[in-house]
């Protein structure tokens, strides 16, 4: 969603990192804690990291912190 709103334009790593959690209900502070330089992605690369984040997320809710047991 980060790349179709502006796509000519970089995506602040930590945005994509933060709009995944809240796509799994997760909280900053709650379980996960966001951290680090500002690092901005060209759209293609953006791309592809939404989608190692998103699968990590995932993973995250099945067997990890982000799991309800």
């Amino acid at each position: 969603a980060l790349v179709t709103r502006n796509p000519d334009a970089p995506v602040l790593l930590q945005e994509i990192v933060e709009d995944e959690l809240l796509a799994h209900g997760a909280r900053e502070g709650a379980s996960v804690h966001i951290d680090g330089d500002e690092t901005r992605l060209p759209v293609a690369i953006a791309e592809r990291v939404s989608l190692a984040v998103h699968e990590l997320a995932t993973n995250s809710v099945k067997h990890g912190v982000l799991g309800s047991g």
